[in-house]
């Protein structure tokens, strides 16, 4: 009998093998057939018996032909896992990277949580499972994409995914951001926008955080935004910020403009990733404001 080598089951395990996730987007449209992102993005309308047989694994069988009806587009995405980790939660991460792209770069949020795995081997795909990832609170229910939009997509892309997967600060202020935007709470989404820019804008241990993110996203975002409203609702989202966790009720939250808060803060994200990609924010702060003595955070 053969003795079971663990090493090279380690080794194989920890082989990264080529995989395909197809993901529902719901609520995009488009003009086009098929628009390629990048070359591991391409996005395209299915034909309606593709799409009644990807919505029939869904939990909701009763809502197949409506889901189908509603929602013509999917995106595939070509990436790597480890050959250990087809199993687990690896594969969803995919649908996750696509989903946190389109609300960083797209005005709108959308319901991007459904997609079918499949392990790629040439030309031929082999389906491996069905993944929907906890993610559907507020999101748009048809949206139709410009050419331009398109274009920004494609623009954006690579920028992002390689920000994303190796820049730990930006993927922490990606994922809170695309948080913000999900919450049906507007209390939650007013703390979840000021995470978000305090982990781009703040790399100090002390200070007025709130000053700070007010100003600093005022220069980073001008001249394209007005910097004396930008400085104003940002303090006024810092101070409701504190009062909510603090255990304050904030009375004049209902009267904030949080999708304003959320344009802004969208416009620094998309900024970052034009002019300052690879900057950490200690580094990104000296590039904003040249004469900030400040006590950064290690």
């Amino acid at each position: 009998m053969d003795m079971f080598d663990e090493r090279a089951y380690e080794r194989r395990s920890k082989e990264l093998i080529p995989v395909r996730m197809k993901i529902a987007l719901e609520g995009f449209f488009c003009e086009v057939e098929k628009f390629e992102i990048a070359p591991e993005l391409m996005v395209r309308r299915a034909p309606l018996d593709e799409r009644q047989a990807f919505w029939s694994r869904t939990n909701n069988p009763k809502d197949v032909e409506q889901k189908a009806l509603d929602n013509e587009f999917f995106a595939e995405f070509d990436f790597h896992i480890p050959r250990g980790l087809i199993q687990g939660l690896a594969p969803g991460n995919g649908i996750n990277l696509v989903s946190i792209f389109f609300s960083v770069v797209s005005a709108n949020i959308l319901n991007i949580n459904r997609g079918n795995f499949y392990l790629v081997n040439g030309k031929e795909f082999q389906s491996a499972g069905f993944y929907t990832m906890p993610n559907e609170y507020r999101f748009a229910s048809k949206v139709k994409f410009t050419s331009d939009e398109l274009n920004s997509l494609r623009v954006f892309w690579p920028s992002f995914k390689g920000e994303f997967e190796g820049n730990f600060s930006f993927a922490l202020v990606a994922r809170r951001y695309f948080y913000s935007q999900l919450r049906l709470n507007l209390e939650d989404r007013i703390i979840d926008l000021m995470i978000t820019l305090e982990a781009l804008l703040v790399p100090e241990k002390s200070g007025t955080k709130g000053e700070k993110i007010a100003t600093r996203l005022a220069q980073m975002i001008s001249p394209e935004h007005d910097s004396s409203v930008v400085r104003i609702l940002s303090s006024e989202a810092y101070r409701l910020r504190n009062k909510i966790i603090h255990g304050g009720r904030a009375h004049l939250a209902e009267a904030f403009d949080i999708d304003l808060m959320s344009k802004y803060c969208r416009a620094a994200i998309r900024k970052y990733l034009i002019c300052y990609k690879g900057l950490s924010s200690r580094q990104l702060i000296k590039v904003l404001s040249p004469g900030d003595d400040c006590n950064y955070a290690k």
